[in-house]
C-alpha cells in the first residue's frame, strides 16, 4: 500500500434517486486515492450503498452529508449531521435479516457521537482488514 498524508473530503448530496451511484463513485475514488485492497473497497462500497439506503429518512434535513479523514492506516468515515437519534436508527435501517448488523461486520469501529446540530455516525475502516 503506497504511503498517502491524511486528508478530509467532503461529500453533500441531496436524498433522491441518484444518491446511491453519487455515493458509490464518491467513495470509489476514496478508495482508489488510497489503494485500499480489494476486500476493503468491496467493504466500502458496501457500507456506502448500506447509508445511501437508508439515509433519507434519518438525515436532519434532505441532504446526505459524508466527511471522510483517510491516512495510512485507513479511513474515518463521517455520517451527519443527523436528527436525533438518527445514528441509531441509521444502524438499525442497514441490518440484514439472518445477518445483523451490516455496517459493524463491515466496518472495525461504529461509534454514535451526539452534537448540538444532530447525531454523527463515525466508522472506521482500517486499511486491512481484521481477522
Amino acid at each position: 500500500m503506497s504511503e498517502l498524508p491524511a486528508s478530509r473530503l467532503h461529500l453533500s448530496a441531496v436524498c433522491g434517486p441518484l444518491l446511491r451511484p453519487v455515493v458509490a463513485r464518491f467513495l470509489a475514488a476514496v478508495a482508489a486515492r488510497m489503494d485500499l485492497p480489494v476486500d476493503r473497497i468491496a467493504d466500502l462500497l458496501l457500507i456506502g450503498d448500506a447509508l445511501a439506503a437508508a439515509a433519507p429518512a434519518n438525515v436532519a434535513d434532505a441532504r446526505l452529508e459524508l466527511d471522510v479523514m483517510a491516512g495510512t492506516g485507513g479511513l474515518e468515515l463521517v455520517v451527519g449531521p443527523l436528527r436525533s437519534g438518527g445514528a441509531g436508527a441509521l444502524v438499525a435501517d442497514t441490518e440484514v435479516p439472518g445477518l445483523g448488523d451490516v455496517l459493524g461486520r463491515l466496518a472495525d469501529d461504529v461509534r454514535t457521537v451526539g452534537g448540538a446540530d444532530g447525531d454523527r455516525l463515525r466508522l472506521q475502516l482500517d486499511a486491512l482488514a481484521s481477522a
